[in-house]
């Protein structure tokens, strides 16, 4: 999740690239 497990509104985690679904 973005190296420090950030959650995005929607309860995904960002992906490798940061953003929130990607």
């Amino acid at each position: 999740c973005c190296g420090k497990s950030v959650v995005c509104p929607g309860g995904e985690c960002c992906s490798r690239f940061g953003w929130c679904g990607l």
